[in-house]
């Protein structure tokens, strides 16, 4: 029962936005990276996220951090850089 009142909120949400004016063709705005700078933005948070996580593992090395929170903070940075990737750029593909 309560899936069938989520779902109808929902349709009440995108009913709304379509009579607001913005409907898919906003959905699409947002997200379009063919934009070359955005793309740039988006490679550059993935390589700092990246050299966060190696920086990390060096801490790690020199006995700056724990291993116990370094390989957590580590393995979160090498596993979260290209998931945004995929993310933002795959939204632009499917638009």
């Amino acid at each position: 029962m309560r899936l069938g009142l989520n779902v109808d909120c929902r349709e009440q949400r995108n009913e709304s936005l379509l009579q607001s004016g913005y409907g898919d063709n906003f959905k699409k705005e947002a997200f379009k990276m063919n934009d070359p700078q955005k793309i740039r933005q988006v490679n550059a948070i993935v390589q700092v996220l990246n050299v966060v996580g190696l920086l990390f593992f060096i801490a790690m090395a020199f006995g700056v951090i724990t291993w116990k929170y370094a390989m957590f903070g580590g393995m979160a940075c090498f596993v979260i850089a290209p998931s945004i990737k995929r993310i933002t750029i795959g939204q632009s593909e499917e638009s």
